[in-house]
């Protein structure tokens, strides 16, 4: 039968009438129409999940390149909170040696560096007839 709403009145109805025919009894009837409208509806709330969950993963790769974004910022700002704490720490560590060192006269005499013609006090100056003991000569 064709018709959207049969009716279902036993042994009236029919849809009823043309199922005995058949061999089909009322109950058996009932329950053919109820499993496949059970299954219709679980097909159709089957395919509203699968649509929900491609929203989703839409939104969420729309939202990725925000969130990446977000954490780039959020690294970059650590790395200049790291270095901007390297840089106090450099300030305050030389100004602590500059105090130091102002504060405390210098124990160790400074060298300098004097030429090969220069004499030391002590120290004859060198003539030709002295011996270079570094290459053997006279």
């Amino acid at each position: 039968e064709v018709n959207p709403l049969p009716g279902l009145t036993p042994n009236y109805s029919d849809l009823v009438l043309i199922s005995q025919a058949v061999g089909m009894e009322y109950d058996q009837l009932i329950a053919e129409i109820m499993v496949g409208g059970l299954r219709r509806m679980r097909d159709k709330r089957r395919e509203e999940r699968e649509l929900e969950r491609e929203r989703e993963a839409e939104k969420s790769l729309k939202a990725l390149p925000a969130d990446v974004a977000k954490l780039a910022e959020k690294d970059k700002a650590e790395k200049a909170a790291k270095r901007m704490a390297k840089l106090e720490a450099a300030k305050a560590s030389s100004a602590a040696a500059a105090t130091a060192s102002a504060s405390a006269p210098e124990a160790t005499p400074t060298r300098v560096k004097r030429e090969r013609s220069d004499s030391t006090a002590g120290e004859r100056p060198r003539t030709e007839t002295d011996t270079d003991v570094t290459s053997g000569a006279n």
